[in-house]
């Protein structure tokens, strides 16, 4: 019989250079392996394939580095949280980094769902002049629309589903255009969740006429509702 929680702690996670490439689930495997080697006492669900409880403010969007991204791991027995991350970072492989740990109230909200929006910076070629020309156009735009393939998935004797068009514009909050030298430029871009919605960081490239496959994405922050806890 499981032991029931009694500790769940906040991590502030990051992911550079070769491990972008990871997909979530990689991912999610490659931070449980870890604290499972720290010593973590983790939580599990109930039923035949029980998994640790750890759950993410966001999905790893694959390539894409971060500094800023949370996790939640319940525990079922407590431990000093500063003692776990040191535990932790020694077991992590090379290009995963967890850069603190709070405690959180164990009943608290799911992290989705207190995720508010996200700050990235957004390293490219291009003229900065002509960017930000762009990026000015699209803040002062009423509405910008887009296309989304649909998630639904395809039924035996059924058409496929048509591409949703959601508009994206109440979901950009800043774009910013910095120099770095010639042709080199930094977009920080920060973006809102909208009805549990939000902007990828690869959509608004598309949209200043960039192509994302010759950019480097680095997620810089993600915003947590005002009643969430925060680290100091």
């Amino acid at each position: 019989i499981e032991a029931p929680a009694v500790q769940r702690l906040r991590c502030r996670i990051g992911r550079h250079g070769a491990t972008r490439f990871l997909g979530h689930l990689e991912l999610a495997s490659a931070l449980a392996r870890a604290l499972r080697r720290s010593g973590a006492p983790l939580s599990y669900t109930q039923g035949f394939h029980a998994h640790p409880r750890i759950n993410f403010s966001t999905a790893a969007p694959l390539g894409e580095e971060s500094e800023a991204d949370y996790m939640d791991v319940v525990l079922k027995e407590r431990i000093d949280p500063q003692l776990l991350l040191e535990r932790v970072r020694a077991k992590l492989p090379i290009g995963l980094t967890m850069y603190e740990i709070e405690e959180v109230p164990l009943k608290a909200p799911s992290l989705m769902s207190l995720t508010s929006g996200f700050s990235y910076d957004i390293e490219c070629t291009g003229d900065a002049a002509v960017l930000q020309a762009k990026a000015e156009a699209l803040l002062n735009a009423d509405t910008i629309p887009i296309e989304r393939p649909a998630k639904e998935k395809k039924r035996r004797g059924r058409r496929p589903s048509r591409p949703r068009v959601i508009d994206v514009r109440p979901m950009i909050r800043h774009i910013e255009i910095t120099s770095n030298g010639p042709e080199t430029v930094t977009l920080n871009i920060e973006t809102d969740v909208v009805e549990n919605r939000g902007v990828k960081p690869r959509e608004v490239i598309t949209l200043l006429g960039l192509d994302p496959a010759t950019v480097r994405i680095r997620k810089k922050a993600t915003r947590l509702a005002e009643s969430a806890p925060a680290f100091r």
